[in-house]
């Protein structure tokens, strides 16, 4: 019996020591080694000691995974911090998690000291898991505090309820996330929105992304391309390197449908250290398809590159806080100048409509072209001691005027510049009607004007530096901030479509104005995002 017993505990040991072990927990964060180096701060290995008492452990119905969560009934606001001693965010590129959002609108933050993300200002999708991308080159806003310790990060999640008035929404709020953590990329993936082409020929539309992959390693990095199809009604996307389709060179064309080839995986390549490879991702649409579908018909899916064998190096497109869209677009049909206004506007506007829009232009024919100091805050400062605007000197930019106290005020960066921006305003108003004139009357002089305005911007604009070139908010050469530059670029932008096709321009100037001036304008732009009304300025200004 004792032999028996003794054998029982014996396999008993052996199963247990060839047992597989449960995944460790860890209270702090853990930094992982590697091809790409990551520091988690939250995942259902890592549950670190937050500071506050809004969040609690749960696991997600959807996923089966654990997960943070923020919940309130009814739902005002919270934060909480993690402070991580002796880590050096310059180290890494970017800040990754998943999370969602149920119960209506919200305002979920993430800061990493002065960086600061706001979430909420993408598409509305509650109840959905959304895969992030933060880069800690280019935030919001940088609101967020500085730690004491310049090698300490302080990690700040910051939820609140944003009521967006819809039938659906409740009183309360949830937010979940998940494996939060810092991410140090071994490839980028990057495409100029400006290169991106599309045409349409008796064929096919077509549009173009020239991608570029970069391995920022001093080793050999063995990279796939993928997409999802699945989103890919009318379009089909392929690969190209060198003129090769890599969507089949690589053997990875999905099933054959008719006479497409959807992709979804590939292609595979390897770059060599630091190198740099550019990929066309191209997607095409039958002709006789694309004219069943509206005009500017965006048929959108993000792409993505991955090393092999390493699904923690998943990157894809993005900057600031915005995941950019490949995918087909459907080019207007049979366009003709001006883009922006219905064809019979010169017949609907009045007579006194005309005679304004002649009366400014006129008195813009006389004005004198200056391209003041930018940065400018467009509001009205006022004298602290009189209560009253200043008479802002829109000529030298550094001595304005009290009219109340009779008295001048100098070295006033904040009133030079908001000077600046009213002259730059003034220059964009004067594009406007201008072009406007020139729309009325067919006369050259206006279009004259215009051109010099644009090609005086044009010639300038892409030496400019940012108001601040690491958040996305004042991500703008001329204005405050982006709100403002949109305020700024309208005029710019209905005065060129006015003339664009006017004898006074020629072809080189037309691409210099495109070139170096309005599509740098649109990127710009278009690289931030804002919540609520204010994104229709974005828009409108970046197209």
């Amino acid at each position: 019996m004792r032999l028996i017993v003794l054998a029982a505990l014996l396999c008993l040991a052996v199963s247990l020591c060839f047992a597989e072990e449960a995944p460790r927990l860890h209270t702090q964060p853990l930094f992982q080694s590697g091809n790409t180096p990551v520091l988690w701060l939250e995942s259902p290995q890592v549950q670190c000691q937050w500071e506050g008492s809004a969040l609690s452990r749960v696991v997600d119905e959807q996923t089966g995974r654990p997960c943070l969560e923020w919940f309130e009934d009814p739902a005002t606001s919270a934060k909480v911090v993690l402070t991580v001693p002796g880590v050096d965010l310059s180290q890494y590129d970017a800040i990754r998690l998943e999370w969602k959002y149920e119960g209506g609108g919200v305002n979920f933050q993430v800061q990493a000291n002065q960086r600061n993300w706001y979430l909420n200002k993408e598409k509305y999708k509650p109840g959905e898991w959304q895969d992030t991308w933060l880069s800690l080159t280019l935030d919001d806003d940088g609101i967020g505090a500085a730690p004491q310790d310049p090698n300490t990060i302080e990690f700040r999640l910051i939820f609140s309820n944003y009521a967006m008035n819809r039938s659906d929404e409740q009183l309360w709020r949830r937010v979940r996330l998940t494996n939060l953590r810092l991410v140090k990329f071994p490839v980028r993936l990057e495409c100029d929105p400006k290169a991106v082409t599309s045409q349409t020929t008796a064929d096919s539309a077509t549009t173009v992304y020239p991608l570029t992959l970069q391995n920022t390693t001093d080793r050999p990095q063995p990279v796939r391309l993928y997409l999802d199809p699945a989103r890919l009604r009318h379009f089909v996307a392929r690969f190209l390197l060198d003129g090769a389709n890599l969507s089949r060179a690589a053997g990875e064309g999905g099933p054959p449908q008719g006479d497409r080839v959807r992709v979804g995986e590939g292609p595979r390549l390897t770059l060599a250290p630091h190198e740099a490879r550019s990929v066309r991702l191209t997607y095409t649409c039958p002709a006789s398809e694309a004219a069943s579908l509206p005009p500017l018909y965006f048929e959108e899916t993000p792409v993505y590159a991955v090393v092999e064998g390493d699904p923690l190096s998943v990157t894809t497109w993005y900057r600031a806080y915005v995941q950019w869209m490949t995918g087909g677009v459907v080019p207007p049909r049979d366009l003709q100048r001006p883009f922006l206004r219905a064809k019979d506007t010169r017949e609907r506007l009045s007579e006194k409509q005309r005679a304004d829009w002649l009366k400014q232009a006129e008195a813009a024919l006389e004005r004198q072209l200056v391209l003041p100091l930018r940065h400018g805050y467009p509001t009205a400062y006022r004298c602290p001691e009189h209560n009253c605007p200043y008479q802002l000197d829109l000529v030298n930019f550094k001595r304005h005027y009290c009219p109340v106290g009779k008295h001048y005020v100098e070295g006033q960066i904040h009133l030079d510049k908001e000077a600046g921006i009213r002259v730059h305003s003034a220059n964009s108003q004067a594009a406007r009607a201008l072009g406007w004139a020139y729309y009325l009357t067919g006369d050259e002089k206006y279009a004259k004007k215009t051109a010099e305005i644009l090609l005086a911007y044009a010639k300038e604009f892409p030496g400019w530096d940012y108001a601040d070139d690491i958040s996305a908010g004042r991500h703008c050469r001329v204005g405050h901030a982006v709100l403002g530059e949109c305020w700024w670029s309208h005029g710019m932008i209905t005065g060129y479509d006015f003339i664009a096709d006017s004898p006074s321009l020629t072809a080189a100037q037309r691409a210099q104005i495109e070139r170096d001036f309005l599509l740098l304008e649109a990127e710009d732009i278009q690289t931030h995002r804002i919540a609520a009304n204010q994104q229709c300025e974005i828009n409108a200004a970046s197209g």
